[in-house]
């Protein structure tokens, strides 16, 4: 696997790459076939990635690295599992993964194509043994990301008496599919936004011929998606045999997501992501007024030794919902 993923786009430029290996000893296999890999990066702009005086990146220790044995074949984990308890003793910090992270910065808003290339040690004529394609955003990091909305001067309009809860209402805990925000948003009277292009953040007022305007939602957009999801490997369970067997699979994993930080007051009553992920309407309960939102831009951490990546946690929003701006206070 890699990070970035295949076709992944709006990756923070300023993040390192990673390859992952299902196996330890990936270079000692070519070099029987006398063959190193190498890794080369290519931009779509032609400003191609410097490289090492020395040549391209070897994929070879010291620079791939063993990374525990968390990912086994279904042979090898049975075999783990017969011999438990038993008088054969098992390493268990026998490498089986191996890992090589590249920190290489990438230009922002680029294609690059990815590729790990077989060189002849004898003629150094090459050929590529795999290729991965994916596009930076504009952004280095999700500090920086995070930084951009949490910077930005609060907007505040006034909606229709109840039109908030009736669109947290609708989707309930499912997502938007296609037009259905748009249609949802444009049913309470109110007009269709654009696509967002920068980040914004606006508090949604609602107010009843009685009382005090009551904050009813904020709306986030972002030129990027606020929450992302990548393949990761996953340990599944088949039954449809007579025996049920495991194997492992990739599957799509939540790694960025905009979430409450427990010191929060526990306001939100929806959370709607709108499809593409750059737009989302968080829906606050009744009676919200005085009450402090926070939002943080979270990156997942993957704590298996194949990938070793750490939490992250960045502020994105923090707003008190003292009063409406057009109030005389």
């Amino acid at each position: 696997m890699t990070i970035p993923a295949d076709r992944e786009q709006h990756a923070f430029y300023g993040e390192p790459l990673q390859l992952v290996f299902n196996t330890h000893d990936l270079d000692r296999l070519y070099d029987a076939y006398g063959h190193d890999l190498t890794v080369r990066l290519q931009a779509a702009s032609a400003h191609h990635p410097p490289e090492d005086p020395e040549g391209p990146t070897r994929i070879a220790p010291p620079a791939l690295e063993p990374a525990g044995a968390d990912v086994l074949s279904p042979w090898e984990a049975t075999l783990e599992e017969v011999l438990t308890d038993s008088c054969i003793p098992i390493d268990e910090s026998r490498p089986h993964q191996s890992t090589i992270r590249l920190p290489i910065l990438l230009d922002p808003f680029t294609d690059y194509i990815l590729d790990i290339e077989a060189v002849d040690q004898d003629s150094e004529t090459t050929f590529s043994v795999y290729r991965r394609h994916f596009s930076t955003g504009g952004y280095r990091h999700i500090e920086e990301f995070a930084g951009a909305l949490s910077s930005q001067f609060l907007e505040h309009r006034s909606v229709p008496a109840g039109s908030m809860a009736a669109i947290g209402g609708y989707f309930g805990d499912r997502s938007p599919q296609g037009a259905e925000f748009d249609e949802q948003w444009r049913s309470q009277g109110l007009d269709i936004m654009p696509t967002p292009d920068k980040p914004r953040i606006l508090v949604l007022w609602e107010q009843t011929e009685e009382g005090l305007p009551q904050p009813a939602a904020v709306l986030i957009d972002a030129p990027e998606p606020l929450e992302r999801s990548r393949l990761y490997p996953e340990l599944t369970t088949d039954n449809s045999g007579d025996i049920p067997a495991q194997r492992w699979e990739l599957k799509p994993k939540d790694w960025l997501i905009v979430a409450e930080p427990e010191d929060s007051d526990p306001i939100i009553d929806a959370q709607i992501n709108v499809p593409g992920n750059q737009r989302m309407l968080i829906v606050l309960r009744p009676n919200s007024r005085g009450q402090l939102l926070q939002l943080n831009l979270v990156g997942i951490g993957f704590p298996e030794s194949y990938l070793g990546i750490a939490q992250q946690q960045h502020s994105l929003a923090k707003i008190r919902f003292t009063h409406a701006p057009w109030e005389e206070v």
